[in-house]
Protein backbone atom coordinates (compact mmCIF):
# COMPACT_ATOMS: atom_id res chain seq x y z
CA UNK A 1 0.00 0.00 0.00
CA UNK A 2 2.00 2.90 -1.61
CA UNK A 3 -0.47 5.26 0.20
CA UNK A 4 -0.08 3.85 3.88
CA UNK A 5 -2.46 2.92 6.24
CA UNK A 6 -4.91 5.68 7.88
CA UNK A 7 -6.85 4.72 11.49
CA UNK A 8 -8.64 7.68 11.72
CA UNK A 9 -11.70 8.09 14.00
CA UNK A 10 -13.07 10.53 11.54
CA UNK A 11 -14.11 6.86 9.14
CA UNK A 12 -16.25 5.19 11.78
CA UNK A 13 -13.56 3.49 14.27
CA UNK A 14 -12.35 3.99 17.54
CA UNK A 15 -8.19 5.77 16.17
CA UNK A 16 -6.96 2.95 17.73
CA UNK A 17 -3.95 -0.08 16.37
CA UNK A 18 -3.58 -3.02 18.65
CA UNK A 19 -1.06 -4.35 17.41
CA UNK A 20 -0.36 -7.91 19.70
CA UNK A 21 3.22 -8.76 17.85
CA UNK A 22 6.56 -6.65 17.23
CA UNK A 23 5.92 -3.96 15.03
CA UNK A 24 9.21 -3.04 12.45
CA UNK A 25 9.52 0.16 11.13
CA UNK A 26 12.17 0.87 8.25
CA UNK A 27 12.68 -3.09 7.22
CA UNK A 28 15.34 -3.80 4.91
CA UNK A 29 15.88 0.04 4.79
CA UNK A 30 15.94 3.38 6.71
CA UNK A 31 12.50 3.73 8.22
CA UNK A 32 10.60 6.80 9.96
CA UNK A 33 8.14 6.62 12.79
CA UNK A 34 6.49 9.86 13.65
CA UNK A 35 4.54 9.81 16.51
CA UNK A 36 3.01 12.66 18.97
CA UNK A 37 3.31 10.86 21.63
CA UNK A 38 4.22 7.62 23.11
CA UNK A 39 2.84 6.38 26.44
CA UNK A 40 4.54 3.02 28.70
CA UNK A 41 2.73 -0.74 28.81
CA UNK A 42 2.98 -3.08 30.64
CA UNK A 43 4.88 -5.91 29.18
CA UNK A 44 2.42 -8.15 30.43
CA UNK A 45 -1.02 -6.64 30.36
CA UNK A 46 -2.77 -3.57 29.98
CA UNK A 47 -1.73 -1.55 32.88
CA UNK A 48 0.62 1.52 32.53
CA UNK A 49 4.14 1.38 33.03
CA UNK A 50 7.37 2.95 32.23
CA UNK A 51 8.06 3.19 28.64
CA UNK A 52 11.08 0.79 27.64
CA UNK A 53 13.31 2.09 24.49
CA UNK A 54 16.04 -1.13 23.68
CA UNK A 55 14.70 -3.85 26.09
CA UNK A 56 16.89 -6.09 26.74
CA UNK A 57 19.03 -5.68 23.63
CA UNK A 58 21.66 -3.62 24.69
CA UNK A 59 22.11 -1.44 21.41
CA UNK A 60 21.78 2.53 21.60
CA UNK A 61 19.12 5.03 21.25
CA UNK A 62 19.95 7.85 19.24
CA UNK A 63 18.65 11.11 19.17
CA UNK A 64 20.14 12.37 15.44
CA UNK A 65 22.14 10.86 13.59
CA UNK A 66 25.32 11.55 11.33
CA UNK A 67 27.18 14.63 11.14
CA UNK A 68 24.93 17.23 10.22
CA UNK A 69 21.77 15.81 12.34
CA UNK A 70 21.23 17.39 15.53
CA UNK A 71 18.19 16.99 18.32
CA UNK A 72 17.50 17.78 21.41
CA UNK A 73 15.95 15.97 24.60
CA UNK A 74 13.50 17.78 26.53
CA UNK A 75 12.63 16.34 30.14
CA UNK A 76 10.67 17.97 32.25
CA UNK A 77 10.21 15.51 34.99
CA UNK A 78 13.86 13.48 36.99
CA UNK A 79 15.74 11.61 34.97
CA UNK A 80 17.45 9.03 36.77
CA UNK A 81 20.63 7.19 35.19
CA UNK A 82 21.52 3.43 36.18
CA UNK A 83 24.64 3.59 34.26
CA UNK A 84 27.64 6.41 32.99
CA UNK A 85 27.03 9.12 31.55
CA UNK A 86 29.19 10.13 28.94
CA UNK A 87 28.94 13.52 27.24
CA UNK A 88 31.50 14.84 24.29
CA UNK A 89 32.45 11.33 22.86
CA UNK A 90 34.65 11.98 20.34
CA UNK A 91 34.01 15.49 20.30
CA UNK A 92 34.15 19.23 22.62
CA UNK A 93 31.06 19.16 23.92
CA UNK A 94 29.53 20.74 27.15
CA UNK A 95 27.40 19.66 29.53
CA UNK A 96 24.92 22.42 31.08
CA UNK A 97 23.58 22.18 34.24
CA UNK A 98 21.68 24.33 36.73
CA UNK A 99 21.62 22.00 39.89
CA UNK A 100 23.56 18.99 40.70
CA UNK A 101 22.28 16.95 44.07
CA UNK A 102 23.77 13.97 45.22
CA UNK A 103 22.21 10.96 46.51
CA UNK A 104 24.44 7.83 46.89
CA UNK A 105 28.57 8.96 46.62
CA UNK A 106 29.01 9.07 42.30
CA UNK A 107 31.08 10.13 40.35
CA UNK A 108 31.20 13.46 38.33
CA UNK A 109 33.91 13.17 35.78
CA UNK A 110 35.63 10.55 33.44
CA UNK A 111 34.64 7.30 35.62
CA UNK A 112 38.36 5.53 34.49
CA UNK A 113 40.50 8.28 35.44
CA UNK A 114 41.84 9.45 32.55
CA UNK A 115 40.49 12.79 31.72
CA UNK A 116 40.61 16.29 34.04
CA UNK A 117 37.27 17.54 34.83
CA UNK A 118 36.36 21.38 33.61
CA UNK A 119 33.75 23.25 35.32
CA UNK A 120 33.24 26.81 33.64
CA UNK A 121 36.12 25.79 31.52
CA UNK A 122 35.08 28.55 28.50
CA UNK A 123 33.37 30.96 30.42
CA UNK A 124 34.09 33.46 33.50
CA UNK A 125 31.34 33.03 35.62
CA UNK A 126 31.84 30.95 39.49
CA UNK A 127 31.04 28.08 39.85
CA UNK A 128 28.81 27.36 43.35
CA UNK A 129 28.47 24.78 45.85
CA UNK A 130 25.63 25.21 48.08
CA UNK A 131 23.09 27.78 47.37
CA UNK A 132 24.38 31.11 48.75
CA UNK A 133 22.89 32.63 51.88
CA UNK A 134 20.57 30.06 51.59
CA UNK A 135 21.59 26.50 51.81
CA UNK A 136 25.25 25.75 53.08
CA UNK A 137 27.37 22.97 51.84
CA UNK A 138 30.47 21.27 52.18
CA UNK A 139 33.21 20.55 49.71
CA UNK A 140 35.30 17.62 50.90
CA UNK A 141 38.58 17.23 48.88
CA UNK A 142 40.60 13.83 49.63
CA UNK A 143 43.32 15.23 46.99
CA UNK A 144 45.34 17.75 46.27
CA UNK A 145 43.93 21.05 45.27
CA UNK A 146 46.19 23.31 42.89
CA UNK A 147 44.85 26.84 42.38
CA UNK A 148 46.67 28.64 39.61
CA UNK A 149 44.07 31.80 39.97
CA UNK A 150 43.73 34.74 42.62
CA UNK A 151 42.30 33.91 46.05
CA UNK A 152 40.15 37.11 47.00
CA UNK A 153 38.60 35.62 50.19
CA UNK A 154 38.95 32.74 52.33
CA UNK A 155 37.05 32.28 55.33
CA UNK A 156 38.61 29.34 57.58
CA UNK A 157 36.50 28.59 60.60
CA UNK A 158 34.75 32.24 60.31
CA UNK A 159 32.82 33.14 63.90
CA UNK A 160 33.52 30.44 66.79
CA UNK A 161 34.21 27.57 64.77
CA UNK A 162 37.34 26.17 64.84
CA UNK A 163 39.60 25.20 61.93
CA UNK A 164 42.40 23.37 60.99
CA UNK A 165 45.43 23.82 58.41
CA UNK A 166 47.84 20.85 57.97
CA UNK A 167 51.07 21.44 56.47
CA UNK A 168 54.58 20.42 56.71
CA UNK A 169 55.43 24.09 55.59
CA UNK A 170 53.13 27.00 55.21
CA UNK A 171 54.63 29.55 53.23
CA UNK A 172 53.89 33.21 53.23
CA UNK A 173 54.98 34.34 49.22
CA UNK A 174 57.29 32.07 47.70
CA UNK A 175 60.90 32.02 46.86
CA UNK A 176 60.27 33.68 43.37
CA UNK A 177 57.93 36.53 44.61
CA UNK A 178 60.25 37.37 47.97
CA UNK A 179 58.96 37.18 51.64
CA UNK A 180 54.84 37.52 52.18
CA UNK A 181 53.07 39.05 54.86
CA UNK A 182 50.27 37.48 57.39
CA UNK A 183 47.92 40.40 57.78
CA UNK A 184 45.72 39.93 60.38
CA UNK A 185 42.55 42.77 61.94
CA UNK A 186 43.07 43.65 65.36
CA UNK A 187 39.67 41.88 66.91
CA UNK A 188 41.76 39.14 69.07
CA UNK A 189 45.16 38.30 69.51
CA UNK A 190 47.07 35.89 67.35
CA UNK A 191 48.24 32.47 69.04
CA UNK A 192 50.43 30.08 67.53
CA UNK A 193 50.83 26.74 69.71
CA UNK A 194 52.02 23.18 69.30
CA UNK A 195 49.48 20.04 70.58
CA UNK A 196 51.85 17.44 71.04
CA UNK A 197 50.70 15.64 74.15
CA UNK A 198 53.98 15.41 75.99
CA UNK A 199 57.04 17.77 74.65
CA UNK A 200 55.16 21.01 73.52
CA UNK A 201 58.54 22.89 71.57
CA UNK A 202 56.38 26.47 70.52
CA UNK A 203 53.62 28.67 71.94
CA UNK A 204 53.79 31.96 70.35
CA UNK A 205 51.24 35.11 70.95
CA UNK A 206 51.12 38.66 69.43
CA UNK A 207 48.81 40.50 71.57
CA UNK A 208 46.13 43.19 69.92
CA UNK A 209 46.51 45.52 73.33
CA UNK A 210 50.30 45.94 73.43
CA UNK A 211 51.80 45.15 69.66
CA UNK A 212 54.27 42.68 71.75
CA UNK A 213 55.41 39.08 70.49
CA UNK A 214 55.01 36.64 73.38
CA UNK A 215 56.99 33.72 73.05
CA UNK A 216 56.16 30.26 75.54
CA UNK A 217 54.88 32.01 77.97
CA UNK A 218 52.76 28.91 78.87
CA UNK A 219 52.52 26.62 80.00
CA UNK A 220 56.06 25.89 80.86
CA UNK A 221 58.02 28.93 80.73
CA UNK A 222 61.01 27.20 78.62
CA UNK A 223 63.97 28.34 76.95
CA UNK A 224 64.24 30.12 73.63
CA UNK A 225 67.01 28.95 71.73
CA UNK A 226 68.06 31.07 68.96
CA UNK A 227 70.97 29.91 66.33
CA UNK A 228 71.99 33.12 65.26
CA UNK A 229 72.40 36.76 66.62
CA UNK A 230 69.46 38.97 68.22
CA UNK A 231 69.60 41.86 67.04
CA UNK A 232 66.78 45.02 68.10
CA UNK A 233 66.80 47.85 65.35
CA UNK A 234 68.45 50.54 66.80
CA UNK A 235 69.38 53.24 63.74
CA UNK A 236 69.15 56.89 64.91
CA UNK A 237 66.74 57.11 61.61
CA UNK A 238 64.42 55.29 63.89
CA UNK A 239 64.38 57.91 67.12
CA UNK A 240 63.67 61.03 68.20
CA UNK A 241 64.48 62.69 71.29
CA UNK A 242 68.12 61.32 71.86
CA UNK A 243 69.54 62.48 75.52
CA UNK A 244 72.57 61.10 77.31
CA UNK A 245 71.59 59.11 79.85
CA UNK A 246 72.86 60.56 82.83
CA UNK A 247 75.24 58.89 85.68
CA UNK A 248 72.77 59.39 88.26
CA UNK A 249 69.81 57.87 86.81
CA UNK A 250 71.88 54.72 85.36
CA UNK A 251 73.21 54.35 88.96
CA UNK A 252 69.67 54.43 90.71
CA UNK A 253 68.89 51.83 88.11
CA UNK A 254 71.28 49.32 88.74
CA UNK A 255 71.53 50.04 92.48
CA UNK A 256 67.59 49.20 92.78
CA UNK A 257 67.48 46.16 90.40
CA UNK A 258 67.85 43.29 92.90
CA UNK A 259 69.43 40.22 91.13
CA UNK A 260 67.91 37.00 92.45
CA UNK A 261 67.39 33.17 91.91
CA UNK A 262 63.87 31.04 91.47
CA UNK A 263 62.58 28.32 89.23
CA UNK A 264 59.45 29.23 87.36
CA UNK A 265 55.95 27.79 89.01
CA UNK A 266 54.63 25.89 85.68
CA UNK A 267 58.34 24.11 84.53
CA UNK A 268 58.41 21.08 84.59
CA UNK A 269 61.96 20.62 84.91
CA UNK A 270 62.43 23.05 87.76
CA UNK A 271 65.25 24.86 86.29
CA UNK A 272 66.85 26.93 88.09
CA UNK A 273 66.99 30.41 87.16
CA UNK A 274 68.80 34.17 87.55
CA UNK A 275 66.91 37.12 86.73
CA UNK A 276 65.06 39.92 88.38
CA UNK A 277 61.72 40.55 89.36
CA UNK A 278 59.64 42.79 87.42
CA UNK A 279 57.48 44.06 90.02
CA UNK A 280 60.66 45.53 92.40
CA UNK A 281 62.27 46.62 89.09
CA UNK A 282 62.74 50.77 88.43
CA UNK A 283 60.47 52.11 85.76
CA UNK A 284 63.37 52.70 83.47
CA UNK A 285 63.67 48.78 82.93
CA UNK A 286 60.30 47.06 83.26
CA UNK A 287 57.27 46.83 81.25
CA UNK A 288 54.31 48.96 81.54
CA UNK A 289 52.17 46.48 83.62
CA UNK A 290 55.46 45.22 85.83
CA UNK A 291 55.60 41.93 84.37
CA UNK A 292 58.30 41.87 82.53
CA UNK A 293 61.77 42.74 82.25
CA UNK A 294 63.01 44.93 79.39
CA UNK A 295 66.97 43.93 79.16
CA UNK A 296 68.13 45.81 76.36
CA UNK A 297 67.32 49.06 78.71
CA UNK A 298 69.52 47.42 81.86
CA UNK A 299 72.39 47.08 79.31
CA UNK A 300 72.39 50.96 78.78
CA UNK A 301 72.38 51.37 82.15
CA UNK A 302 75.44 49.17 83.31
CA UNK A 303 77.32 50.38 80.16
CA UNK A 304 76.84 53.74 81.91
CA UNK A 305 77.24 52.70 85.13
CA UNK A 306 80.61 50.91 83.61
CA UNK A 307 82.25 53.79 81.72
CA UNK A 308 81.94 55.96 84.77
CA UNK A 309 83.55 53.73 86.76
CA UNK A 310 86.27 53.77 84.07
CA UNK A 311 87.04 57.01 84.48
CA UNK A 312 87.38 56.89 88.02
CA UNK A 313 89.35 54.15 87.50
CA UNK A 314 91.47 56.20 85.42
CA UNK A 315 91.67 59.08 87.33
CA UNK A 316 92.99 57.16 90.66
CA UNK A 317 95.41 55.63 89.14
CA UNK A 318 96.87 59.05 87.94
CA UNK A 319 96.86 59.88 91.54
CA UNK A 320 98.29 57.29 92.09
CA UNK A 321 100.87 57.32 89.50
CA UNK A 322 101.38 61.02 90.91
CA UNK A 323 102.55 59.93 94.44
CA UNK A 324 105.09 57.33 93.32
CA UNK A 325 106.40 60.49 91.23
CA UNK A 326 106.72 62.15 94.79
Amino acid sequence: NKGGTIVSKSWGGNGNLLVEGDVTVGQGGDGVLNVRRVNGKHWLNDNKDDLFLNWNTGTNVHLGFGENTTSSLFVSGDTLIAGNTTVGAGGNTALKVRHINGKKPGTVGDPDGEDDLFLNSYNSKPVHIGQGGLISQSLRVFGDITYDGRLNKLDVGEGDGSAYIRANSLWFGSAGNGMGRALVNEIRDIAITTVHPTNPRLNVTVTKSMNTLVINKEPGFEAVLIGGTVQFPSSRQLKENIETLSSQAAKRIVSTLEPVRFTYKRDRLKLECLGFIAEDAPPEVASPHYDAIVMNHIVAALTRVVKDQERSIEALEAQVSLLNQQ
